[in-house]
């Protein structure tokens, strides 16, 4: 009886390492997004403050940037918790 809870909570522990591994590395894909489009936007800023670019258009970038950082924020919460089970 004891092995069987053991061996349950051990495959538990391995399957929650698993997914702290899967959100991290999702994170880590995010943060490039993240970057590639922060970029993108300071760059829209700059040609949209020297007149050659409208408003739209880096404001579209600027919420994507957003987006993903809320996303990135989210997957932190998730792996704190997971991590915390451990």
């Amino acid at each position: 009886m004891d092995m069987f809870f053991f061996d349950f909570f051990k495959t538990n522990k391995k399957k929650v390492q698993e997914q702290i591994s899967e959100l991290k590395s999702e994170r880590e894909c995010l943060e490039k997004e993240f970057n590639k489009h922060h970029n993108k936007y300071e760059e829209l800023w700059r040609k949209y403050h020297s007149n050659e670019m409208n408003y739209t258009s880096a404001m579209k970038v600027d919420n994507k940037c957003y987006e993903l950082k809320a996303r990135i924020k989210e997957l932190d919460k998730k792996i704190k918790e997971l991590e915390e089970e451990l």
